[in-house]
């Protein structure tokens, strides 16, 4: 589970130093909003998932 949480973090922070530079005193939490960010984006994702896998199946019977 830390894994998954460091490899997170190391993305947020990727992100958030395309915006704000990384000797800035705040920049964890700049950090840890963009991980919160990318959290829910890809729960979005996951939550739409079958949706979306339902519907491409859909279509591809009309073909």
């Amino acid at each position: 589970m830390g894994f998954i949480a460091r490899i997170l973090l190391f993305l947020g922070g990727i992100i958030a130093s395309w915006f704000v530079s990384t000797e800035v005193t705040n920049f964890i939490a700049y950090q840890i909003a963009f991980t919160l960010l990318l959290i829910a984006v890809l729960a979005a994702m996951l939550a739409f998932l079958p949706w979306w896998l339902q519907k491409r199946k859909k279509t591809n019977k009309s073909d």
